[in-house]
Protein backbone atom coordinates (compact mmCIF):
# COMPACT_ATOMS: atom_id res chain seq x y z
CA UNK A 1 0.00 0.00 0.00
CA UNK A 2 3.32 2.42 1.24
CA UNK A 3 4.34 1.91 -2.67
CA UNK A 4 1.10 2.87 -4.28
CA UNK A 5 0.77 6.39 -6.31
CA UNK A 6 -1.56 7.62 -3.28
CA UNK A 7 0.99 7.43 -0.88
CA UNK A 8 3.48 8.22 -3.65
CA UNK A 9 1.87 11.38 -3.72
CA UNK A 10 1.01 12.15 -0.08
CA UNK A 11 4.86 12.19 0.87
CA UNK A 12 5.03 15.75 -1.18
CA UNK A 13 2.34 17.21 0.72
CA UNK A 14 3.56 19.85 3.74
CA UNK A 15 1.62 20.31 6.94
CA UNK A 16 -0.57 22.78 5.42
CA UNK A 17 -1.09 21.38 1.88
CA UNK A 18 -2.01 17.99 3.20
CA UNK A 19 -4.42 20.00 5.22
CA UNK A 20 -5.51 21.67 2.17
CA UNK A 21 -6.70 18.54 0.48
CA UNK A 22 -8.71 16.93 3.48
CA UNK A 23 -10.57 20.24 3.01
CA UNK A 24 -10.51 19.88 -1.27
CA UNK A 25 -11.82 16.04 -0.80
CA UNK A 26 -14.14 17.02 1.43
CA UNK A 27 -15.54 19.65 -1.33
CA UNK A 28 -18.37 18.35 -2.77
CA UNK A 29 -17.68 20.57 -5.73
CA UNK A 30 -14.48 18.53 -6.23
CA UNK A 31 -15.19 15.26 -4.75
CA UNK A 32 -18.31 13.43 -3.97
CA UNK A 33 -17.16 9.94 -3.32
CA UNK A 34 -17.70 9.48 0.77
CA UNK A 35 -15.37 6.50 0.72
CA UNK A 36 -12.62 8.95 -0.55
CA UNK A 37 -13.20 11.15 2.55
CA UNK A 38 -13.41 8.18 5.07
CA UNK A 39 -9.74 6.79 3.07
CA UNK A 40 -8.56 10.33 3.79
CA UNK A 41 -9.29 10.54 7.57
CA UNK A 42 -8.17 7.33 8.16
CA UNK A 43 -4.87 7.99 6.77
CA UNK A 44 -4.49 11.13 8.47
CA UNK A 45 -3.47 9.76 11.66
CA UNK A 46 -0.35 8.39 10.25
CA UNK A 47 0.68 11.83 8.47
CA UNK A 48 3.82 12.54 7.76
CA UNK A 49 5.83 9.90 8.06
CA UNK A 50 3.77 7.52 7.04
CA UNK A 51 6.19 4.31 8.74
CA UNK A 52 2.88 2.72 10.67
CA UNK A 53 2.98 -1.44 10.18
CA UNK A 54 -0.97 -0.40 9.83
CA UNK A 55 -0.63 0.70 6.80
CA UNK A 56 -2.23 -2.26 4.89
CA UNK A 57 -4.97 -2.45 2.29
CA UNK A 58 -5.95 -5.61 4.73
CA UNK A 59 -6.30 -2.92 7.54
CA UNK A 60 -7.87 -0.62 5.81
CA UNK A 61 -10.78 -2.90 3.76
CA UNK A 62 -11.50 -4.46 7.61
CA UNK A 63 -11.62 -0.83 9.03
CA UNK A 64 -13.64 0.82 6.11
CA UNK A 65 -15.66 -2.18 4.45
CA UNK A 66 -15.28 -4.61 7.45
CA UNK A 67 -13.43 -7.59 5.89
CA UNK A 68 -10.78 -7.76 3.57
CA UNK A 69 -12.63 -10.11 1.27
CA UNK A 70 -11.47 -10.13 -2.97
CA UNK A 71 -14.56 -7.33 -2.79
CA UNK A 72 -13.89 -5.19 0.21
CA UNK A 73 -10.16 -5.41 -1.59
CA UNK A 74 -11.30 -4.42 -4.99
CA UNK A 75 -13.81 -1.82 -3.25
CA UNK A 76 -10.35 -0.35 -1.24
CA UNK A 77 -8.69 -0.09 -4.21
CA UNK A 78 -11.30 1.81 -6.18
CA UNK A 79 -11.21 4.15 -3.39
CA UNK A 80 -7.60 4.29 -3.44
CA UNK A 81 -7.62 5.35 -6.99
CA UNK A 82 -10.29 7.96 -6.73
CA UNK A 83 -8.35 9.78 -3.53
CA UNK A 84 -5.15 9.36 -5.53
CA UNK A 85 -7.29 11.54 -8.97
CA UNK A 86 -8.44 14.21 -6.18
CA UNK A 87 -4.69 14.40 -4.61
CA UNK A 88 -3.56 14.97 -8.30
CA UNK A 89 -6.77 17.80 -8.57
CA UNK A 90 -5.78 19.55 -5.62
CA UNK A 91 -1.84 19.41 -7.27
CA UNK A 92 -3.09 21.10 -10.00
CA UNK A 93 -5.50 23.48 -8.91
CA UNK A 94 -2.32 24.06 -6.06
CA UNK A 95 -0.11 24.58 -8.66
CA UNK A 96 -2.29 27.32 -10.80
CA UNK A 97 -3.19 29.22 -7.54
CA UNK A 98 0.41 29.65 -6.67
CA UNK A 99 1.54 31.19 -9.67
CA UNK A 100 -0.09 34.50 -11.09
CA UNK A 101 2.07 33.69 -14.49
CA UNK A 102 0.29 30.75 -15.23
CA UNK A 103 -2.92 31.69 -13.72
CA UNK A 104 -3.19 34.43 -15.91
CA UNK A 105 -1.85 32.30 -18.85
CA UNK A 106 -5.07 29.84 -18.57
CA UNK A 107 -7.42 32.94 -18.43
CA UNK A 108 -6.18 34.19 -21.99
CA UNK A 109 -7.18 30.62 -22.81
CA UNK A 110 -10.27 31.24 -21.28
CA UNK A 111 -10.93 35.17 -22.14
CA UNK A 112 -10.00 34.51 -25.98
CA UNK A 113 -12.78 31.23 -26.38
CA UNK A 114 -15.56 33.84 -25.04
CA UNK A 115 -14.64 36.91 -26.92
CA UNK A 116 -13.95 38.77 -23.77
CA UNK A 117 -11.49 41.10 -25.25
CA UNK A 118 -11.08 43.56 -22.81
CA UNK A 119 -10.40 41.13 -19.98
CA UNK A 120 -7.83 39.39 -22.61
CA UNK A 121 -6.20 42.86 -23.02
CA UNK A 122 -5.85 43.34 -19.40
CA UNK A 123 -4.72 39.68 -18.96
CA UNK A 124 -1.88 40.65 -21.28
CA UNK A 125 -0.88 43.49 -19.48
CA UNK A 126 -0.78 41.65 -16.48
CA UNK A 127 1.39 38.85 -17.75
CA UNK A 128 3.70 41.62 -19.21
CA UNK A 129 4.22 43.38 -15.85
CA UNK A 130 4.82 40.18 -14.19
CA UNK A 131 7.46 39.46 -16.63
CA UNK A 132 9.22 42.63 -16.31
CA UNK A 133 9.00 42.42 -12.52
CA UNK A 134 10.92 39.13 -12.86
CA UNK A 135 14.86 38.83 -11.25
CA UNK A 136 15.54 35.69 -12.02
CA UNK A 137 16.46 34.76 -15.08
CA UNK A 138 16.07 30.79 -16.96
CA UNK A 139 15.40 29.74 -20.14
CA UNK A 140 11.82 29.26 -19.39
CA UNK A 141 11.89 33.12 -18.73
CA UNK A 142 12.66 33.60 -22.77
CA UNK A 143 9.96 30.68 -23.59
CA UNK A 144 7.75 32.86 -21.38
CA UNK A 145 8.31 36.07 -23.23
CA UNK A 146 7.71 34.32 -26.47
CA UNK A 147 4.35 32.25 -26.13
CA UNK A 148 3.10 35.93 -24.56
CA UNK A 149 4.10 38.19 -27.77
CA UNK A 150 2.86 35.14 -30.04
CA UNK A 151 -0.60 34.95 -28.02
CA UNK A 152 -0.67 38.95 -29.12
CA UNK A 153 0.39 38.65 -32.31
CA UNK A 154 -2.07 35.76 -33.39
CA UNK A 155 -4.92 37.16 -31.07
CA UNK A 156 -7.46 36.54 -33.34
CA UNK A 157 -11.03 38.59 -31.73
CA UNK A 158 -8.96 41.56 -31.53
CA UNK A 159 -8.23 44.57 -33.38
CA UNK A 160 -5.98 46.38 -30.73
CA UNK A 161 -3.09 44.23 -31.26
CA UNK A 162 -2.15 44.57 -34.77
CA UNK A 163 0.41 42.73 -36.75
CA UNK A 164 2.91 44.85 -36.91
CA UNK A 165 6.92 44.71 -37.71
CA UNK A 166 7.70 45.92 -34.17
CA UNK A 167 5.13 43.09 -32.99
CA UNK A 168 7.27 40.58 -34.69
CA UNK A 169 10.33 41.23 -33.88
CA UNK A 170 9.63 40.83 -30.74
CA UNK A 171 8.20 37.77 -30.84
CA UNK A 172 11.27 36.50 -33.07
CA UNK A 173 13.92 38.19 -30.43
CA UNK A 174 12.11 36.25 -27.91
CA UNK A 175 12.23 32.93 -29.66
CA UNK A 176 15.87 33.91 -30.47
CA UNK A 177 16.91 33.60 -26.80
CA UNK A 178 14.74 30.87 -26.30
CA UNK A 179 16.33 28.43 -29.00
CA UNK A 180 20.12 30.12 -28.28
CA UNK A 181 19.79 29.20 -24.45
CA UNK A 182 18.15 26.12 -25.12
CA UNK A 183 20.44 25.14 -27.65
CA UNK A 184 23.46 25.78 -25.76
CA UNK A 185 22.07 24.21 -22.72
CA UNK A 186 21.28 20.95 -24.42
CA UNK A 187 24.54 20.73 -25.72
CA UNK A 188 26.37 21.14 -22.24
CA UNK A 189 23.84 17.94 -21.31
CA UNK A 190 25.54 16.39 -24.19
CA UNK A 191 29.23 17.16 -23.17
CA UNK A 192 28.47 15.50 -20.08
CA UNK A 193 27.04 12.81 -20.82
CA UNK A 194 30.05 12.14 -23.02
CA UNK A 195 31.89 11.83 -19.77
CA UNK A 196 34.02 15.49 -17.90
CA UNK A 197 36.64 15.30 -21.38
CA UNK A 198 35.19 15.03 -24.30
CA UNK A 199 37.16 12.88 -26.82
CA UNK A 200 35.97 13.44 -30.01
CA UNK A 201 33.84 16.81 -31.00
CA UNK A 202 30.25 15.66 -30.81
CA UNK A 203 28.18 19.60 -31.69
CA UNK A 204 24.59 19.35 -32.02
CA UNK A 205 23.04 20.77 -35.24
CA UNK A 206 23.71 24.56 -35.29
CA UNK A 207 25.69 24.91 -32.60
CA UNK A 208 28.62 26.13 -34.08
CA UNK A 209 26.27 28.58 -35.93
CA UNK A 210 25.20 29.99 -32.68
CA UNK A 211 28.42 30.54 -31.06
CA UNK A 212 29.88 32.46 -34.49
CA UNK A 213 27.17 34.31 -34.36
CA UNK A 214 27.60 35.72 -30.80
CA UNK A 215 30.60 36.60 -31.55
CA UNK A 216 30.30 38.48 -34.24
CA UNK A 217 26.39 39.93 -33.17
CA UNK A 218 26.26 42.35 -30.14
CA UNK A 219 22.62 42.53 -29.81
CA UNK A 220 22.26 39.64 -27.28
CA UNK A 221 26.31 40.37 -25.44
CA UNK A 222 24.53 41.29 -22.37
CA UNK A 223 22.84 37.92 -21.66
CA UNK A 224 24.71 36.75 -18.80
CA UNK A 225 23.23 33.50 -19.38
CA UNK A 226 24.46 33.00 -23.09
CA UNK A 227 27.95 34.24 -21.83
CA UNK A 228 28.06 31.32 -19.18
CA UNK A 229 26.76 28.90 -21.51
CA UNK A 230 28.91 29.62 -24.59
CA UNK A 231 32.30 29.58 -22.19
CA UNK A 232 31.95 26.19 -20.53
CA UNK A 233 30.60 24.32 -24.36
CA UNK A 234 34.10 25.48 -25.13
CA UNK A 235 36.07 24.70 -21.94
CA UNK A 236 34.02 21.31 -21.76
CA UNK A 237 34.86 20.66 -25.43
CA UNK A 238 38.01 18.66 -26.33
CA UNK A 239 39.31 21.71 -27.81
CA UNK A 240 39.78 24.00 -25.21
CA UNK A 241 42.56 26.00 -24.44
CA UNK A 242 43.78 26.31 -20.63
CA UNK A 243 43.12 29.81 -18.85
CA UNK A 244 42.66 30.07 -15.13
CA UNK A 245 42.20 33.52 -15.47
CA UNK A 246 39.12 33.53 -18.04
CA UNK A 247 37.80 31.13 -15.31
CA UNK A 248 37.97 33.00 -12.14
CA UNK A 249 36.77 36.37 -14.07
CA UNK A 250 34.12 34.17 -14.94
CA UNK A 251 33.54 32.38 -11.29
CA UNK A 252 33.22 36.15 -10.11
CA UNK A 253 30.64 37.30 -12.29
CA UNK A 254 28.82 33.85 -11.56
CA UNK A 255 29.28 35.07 -7.69
CA UNK A 256 28.37 38.16 -7.79
CA UNK A 257 25.27 37.17 -10.21
CA UNK A 258 23.52 34.22 -9.18
CA UNK A 259 20.22 35.92 -7.81
CA UNK A 260 19.53 36.62 -10.86
CA UNK A 261 19.12 33.16 -12.14
CA UNK A 262 15.79 30.64 -11.06
CA UNK A 263 16.95 27.91 -9.05
CA UNK A 264 16.99 25.08 -11.81
CA UNK A 265 19.36 27.48 -13.80
CA UNK A 266 21.33 27.98 -10.27
CA UNK A 267 21.77 24.49 -10.09
CA UNK A 268 22.70 24.12 -14.00
CA UNK A 269 25.50 26.65 -13.35
CA UNK A 270 27.36 25.67 -10.34
CA UNK A 271 27.04 22.09 -11.21
CA UNK A 272 29.08 23.42 -14.85
CA UNK A 273 31.21 25.12 -12.61
CA UNK A 274 32.16 22.30 -11.08
CA UNK A 275 32.61 20.11 -13.97
CA UNK A 276 35.10 22.54 -15.33
CA UNK A 277 37.25 22.48 -11.80
CA UNK A 278 37.37 18.56 -11.94
CA UNK A 279 38.45 18.92 -15.75
CA UNK A 280 41.23 20.97 -14.55
CA UNK A 281 42.10 18.88 -11.42
CA UNK A 282 42.02 15.90 -13.40
CA UNK A 283 44.38 17.80 -15.90
CA UNK A 284 47.18 17.87 -13.13
CA UNK A 285 46.37 21.72 -12.08
CA UNK A 286 46.18 20.37 -8.14
CA UNK A 287 45.17 24.14 -7.35
CA UNK A 288 41.40 23.35 -8.99
CA UNK A 289 40.57 20.99 -5.74
CA UNK A 290 40.41 23.83 -3.93
CA UNK A 291 38.83 25.31 -6.40
CA UNK A 292 35.94 22.71 -6.38
CA UNK A 293 35.86 22.90 -2.45
CA UNK A 294 34.94 26.65 -2.63
CA UNK A 295 32.07 26.33 -5.29
CA UNK A 296 30.79 23.97 -3.00
CA UNK A 297 31.12 26.49 0.07
CA UNK A 298 29.18 28.69 -1.99
CA UNK A 299 26.54 26.24 -3.20
CA UNK A 300 25.84 25.23 0.77
CA UNK A 301 25.87 28.65 1.62
CA UNK A 302 23.01 30.16 -1.09
CA UNK A 303 21.32 25.73 -1.00
CA UNK A 304 21.73 25.95 -4.39
CA UNK A 305 22.19 22.18 -4.70
CA UNK A 306 18.76 21.39 -3.09
CA UNK A 307 15.95 20.23 -5.28
CA UNK A 308 12.55 20.86 -4.11
CA UNK A 309 13.58 21.77 -0.99
CA UNK A 310 16.07 18.76 -0.29
CA UNK A 311 20.03 18.15 -0.85
CA UNK A 312 21.05 16.37 -3.65
CA UNK A 313 22.46 12.90 -1.97
CA UNK A 314 25.40 12.59 -4.54
CA UNK A 315 26.08 16.40 -4.79
CA UNK A 316 26.41 15.82 -0.55
CA UNK A 317 28.40 12.62 -0.99
CA UNK A 318 30.79 14.46 -3.41
CA UNK A 319 31.40 17.61 -0.97
CA UNK A 320 32.53 15.12 1.45
CA UNK A 321 34.78 13.85 -0.98
CA UNK A 322 36.76 16.80 -1.66
CA UNK A 323 36.56 18.51 1.22
CA UNK A 324 38.25 14.76 2.99
CA UNK A 325 40.67 14.90 0.48
CA UNK A 326 41.71 18.87 0.91
CA UNK A 327 42.18 17.56 4.51
CA UNK A 328 39.11 19.83 6.03
CA UNK A 329 38.55 16.84 8.64
CA UNK A 330 36.30 18.55 11.09
CA UNK A 331 34.94 21.03 8.74
CA UNK A 332 33.28 17.37 6.93
CA UNK A 333 32.38 16.51 10.48
CA UNK A 334 30.35 19.75 11.34
CA UNK A 335 28.67 19.01 7.66
CA UNK A 336 27.26 15.98 7.94
CA UNK A 337 25.69 16.64 11.07
CA UNK A 338 24.58 19.94 9.81
CA UNK A 339 23.18 19.08 6.56
CA UNK A 340 22.64 15.31 6.40
CA UNK A 341 18.80 15.74 7.05
CA UNK A 342 18.38 18.01 4.73
CA UNK A 343 18.63 14.50 2.29
CA UNK A 344 15.41 13.35 0.94
CA UNK A 345 14.38 10.87 3.97
CA UNK A 346 14.24 7.44 1.32
CA UNK A 347 18.34 8.55 0.42
CA UNK A 348 19.24 9.73 3.57
CA UNK A 349 20.10 6.44 5.65
CA UNK A 350 22.70 5.75 2.83
CA UNK A 351 24.10 8.94 2.03
CA UNK A 352 24.87 9.50 5.55
CA UNK A 353 26.99 6.11 5.61
CA UNK A 354 28.49 6.68 2.47
CA UNK A 355 29.52 10.20 4.02
CA UNK A 356 30.66 9.02 7.21
CA UNK A 357 32.30 5.62 5.78
CA UNK A 358 34.84 8.53 3.62
CA UNK A 359 35.18 10.69 6.48
CA UNK A 360 36.67 7.55 8.77
CA UNK A 361 38.98 5.90 5.51
CA UNK A 362 40.11 9.83 5.70
CA UNK A 363 40.76 9.83 9.41
CA UNK A 364 42.18 6.51 9.42
CA UNK A 365 39.46 4.64 11.47
CA UNK A 366 39.02 1.80 8.46
CA UNK A 367 37.16 -0.92 10.68
CA UNK A 368 34.63 1.71 10.94
CA UNK A 369 34.85 2.38 7.26
CA UNK A 370 33.76 -1.11 7.21
CA UNK A 371 30.81 -0.94 9.78
CA UNK A 372 29.63 2.20 7.39
CA UNK A 373 29.77 0.56 4.10
CA UNK A 374 27.85 -2.76 5.06
CA UNK A 375 24.82 -0.24 6.35
CA UNK A 376 25.12 0.94 2.59
CA UNK A 377 21.66 -0.59 0.54
CA UNK A 378 24.17 -0.62 -2.77
CA UNK A 379 21.10 -2.10 -4.58
CA UNK A 380 19.14 0.90 -4.68
CA UNK A 381 21.68 2.83 -7.02
CA UNK A 382 24.36 1.21 -8.82
CA UNK A 383 26.48 4.64 -7.83
CA UNK A 384 26.02 3.89 -4.01
CA UNK A 385 27.82 -0.24 -5.05
CA UNK A 386 30.98 1.70 -6.54
CA UNK A 387 31.31 3.73 -3.19
CA UNK A 388 31.37 0.43 -1.46
CA UNK A 389 33.81 -1.29 -4.07
CA UNK A 390 36.22 1.32 -4.01
CA UNK A 391 36.25 2.23 -0.33
CA UNK A 392 36.65 -1.16 0.64
CA UNK A 393 39.50 -1.62 -1.90
CA UNK A 394 41.41 1.26 -0.09
CA UNK A 395 40.49 0.34 3.41
CA UNK A 396 42.01 -3.19 2.63
CA UNK A 397 45.55 -1.59 1.24
CA UNK A 398 45.47 0.25 4.10
CA UNK A 399 44.99 -2.58 6.12
CA UNK A 400 47.84 -4.84 4.99
CA UNK A 401 45.41 -7.31 3.72
CA UNK A 402 47.44 -8.03 0.20
CA UNK A 403 45.91 -11.21 -0.45
CA UNK A 404 42.22 -10.03 0.38
CA UNK A 405 42.89 -7.08 -1.77
CA UNK A 406 44.11 -8.73 -4.85
CA UNK A 407 41.03 -11.35 -4.76
CA UNK A 408 38.44 -7.55 -4.02
CA UNK A 409 40.30 -5.91 -7.36
CA UNK A 410 40.06 -9.05 -9.40
CA UNK A 411 35.99 -8.99 -8.89
CA UNK A 412 36.09 -5.35 -9.48
CA UNK A 413 37.37 -5.74 -12.73
CA UNK A 414 34.40 -8.07 -13.59
CA UNK A 415 32.20 -6.02 -11.78
CA UNK A 416 33.25 -2.54 -13.62
CA UNK A 417 33.30 -4.58 -17.23
CA UNK A 418 30.12 -6.67 -17.17
CA UNK A 419 27.92 -3.48 -16.23
CA UNK A 420 25.13 -2.09 -18.57
CA UNK A 421 24.58 1.26 -17.13
CA UNK A 422 27.99 2.51 -16.92
CA UNK A 423 29.93 5.41 -19.45
CA UNK A 424 32.72 3.52 -20.85
CA UNK A 425 34.33 6.84 -19.70
CA UNK A 426 33.17 5.64 -15.88
CA UNK A 427 34.73 2.05 -16.52
CA UNK A 428 37.81 3.67 -17.70
CA UNK A 429 38.31 6.00 -14.50
CA UNK A 430 37.58 2.82 -12.02
CA UNK A 431 39.38 0.32 -14.11
CA UNK A 432 42.47 3.14 -13.40
CA UNK A 433 42.35 3.37 -10.05
CA UNK A 434 41.64 -0.49 -9.30
CA UNK A 435 45.44 -0.58 -11.64
CA UNK A 436 47.15 1.62 -9.62
CA UNK A 437 46.30 0.08 -6.25
CA UNK A 438 47.41 -3.30 -7.51
CA UNK A 439 50.36 -1.47 -8.98
CA UNK A 440 51.05 -0.16 -5.37
CA UNK A 441 50.65 -3.49 -3.80
CA UNK A 442 52.60 -5.71 -5.65
CA UNK A 443 55.58 -2.99 -6.24
CA UNK A 444 56.24 -3.97 -8.97
CA UNK A 445 56.53 -1.00 -11.06
CA UNK A 446 58.89 1.68 -10.07
CA UNK A 447 57.97 4.83 -7.51
CA UNK A 448 58.66 7.16 -10.25
CA UNK A 449 57.26 5.32 -13.42
CA UNK A 450 53.86 5.27 -11.28
CA UNK A 451 53.81 8.81 -10.97
CA UNK A 452 54.53 9.52 -14.09
CA UNK A 453 51.76 7.49 -14.77
CA UNK A 454 49.77 8.87 -12.73
CA UNK A 455 49.94 12.38 -14.23
CA UNK A 456 49.18 11.38 -17.87
CA UNK A 457 45.59 10.28 -16.40
CA UNK A 458 43.25 12.72 -17.46
CA UNK A 459 40.44 11.75 -14.57
CA UNK A 460 40.73 8.90 -12.11
CA UNK A 461 39.39 8.01 -8.90
CA UNK A 462 41.05 9.28 -5.48
CA UNK A 463 43.75 10.97 -7.48
CA UNK A 464 44.91 12.90 -4.53
CA UNK A 465 45.16 9.64 -1.80
CA UNK A 466 46.90 7.78 -4.99
CA UNK A 467 49.74 10.81 -5.51
CA UNK A 468 50.31 10.57 -1.44
CA UNK A 469 50.44 6.73 -1.20
CA UNK A 470 52.59 6.53 -4.03
CA UNK A 471 55.01 9.37 -2.81
CA UNK A 472 54.78 7.39 0.46
CA UNK A 473 55.86 3.72 -0.92
CA UNK A 474 59.61 3.14 -0.50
Amino acid sequence: MKRSKLFALLKTLNKQEFYELGQFVKSPLHQKDKDAQKLYTQIKKYFPEFESEKLTKEHFAKLLYGGDSKKEMNRLNLTMFKLAKATEDYLLWNKIQSSDYQKGMVFLDIFEERKLDKFFHKTVDDLKSILEQQTKIDVNYYLKQFILNKRIYFHSHSQKFSTTIEKLEQQTQALDLFYFTSKLNAQLVLLNRGGVIMQEKRNLLFVDEIQQFLKKDTQFEDILLLKIYDFFINSLSFTYYYNKEEYLNLKKLIFDNISQFSDFERNDIIILLLQYTLRLYSLGDESFLKEQFEVYQFAIKYKILYKHGYFMPFGFYNIVQVACELGELDWTDNFIKKYINDVYIEERKNIENSARAYWSCSIGEYDDTLVYLREIDYKKNYYYDIVVKTLTIRVFFEQNESVLLMDYINTFYAFVRRHTQMSEELKERLSSYARFVKALNTKKVSKNNLLEQLAKEKNIYFRTWLFKKINSSA
